[in-house]
C-alpha cells in the first residue's frame, strides 16, 4: 500500500502537467500512467498492432471478467470472495468449453463470448 500512496503523490504532483501535454512519455511511464512506450514513433503502430491481436485472440467472457473485477476493486465493491459470479460465468461459458476442446485438440479455440 506504501508504494500505491507515493505513486499516487507522484501523479498528484504531476497531474498539471500532464494536463498541459508536458510530461514525456519516460516519465508518464514512471508514474505508471502507461505501462510501456516504444523506442520510436515508427515502431509504435507495429506494437499497437500486436497488442491489438493479443487482446483479441483471448476469450472475450474472461476478459470481460478480468475488467469487471479490476472495476469492482477500483471502486471497492469486491470485498474478499465475492467474486463467485465472474467465475460461474467464465468456467460455465461455452467458450470455457470451446478452449479446453480446442486445447486437448491442439488447436487454436474459436471464442464467441458465449
Amino acid at each position: 500500500m506504501h508504494g500505491r500512496r507515493r505513486r499516487d503523490r507522484k501523479l498528484l504532483r504531476h497531474s498539471h502537467r500532464v494536463a498541459l501535454g508536458a510530461v514525456c512519455a519516460r516519465e508518464m511511464l514512471e508514474c505508471g500512467l502507461l505501462s510501456e512506450v516504444t523506442p520510436d514513433e515508427e515502431s509504435l503502430l507495429g506494437r499497437a498492432q500486436a497488442l491489438a491481436e493479443e487482446v483479441a485472440s483471448m476469450a472475450p467472457l474472461t476478459q470481460w471478467a478480468t475488467k469487471e473485477a479490476l472495476r469492482r476493486v477500483r471502486d471497492r465493491l469486491l470485498p474478499e470472495g465475492t467474486d463467485a459470479d465472474l467465475i460461474v460465468t467464465c468456467y460455465t461459458s461455452a467458450d470455457f468449453k470451446e478452449g479446453v476442446e480446442a486445447f486437448l485438440a491442439k488447436r487454436k479455440p474459436q471464442w464467441k463470448g458465449e
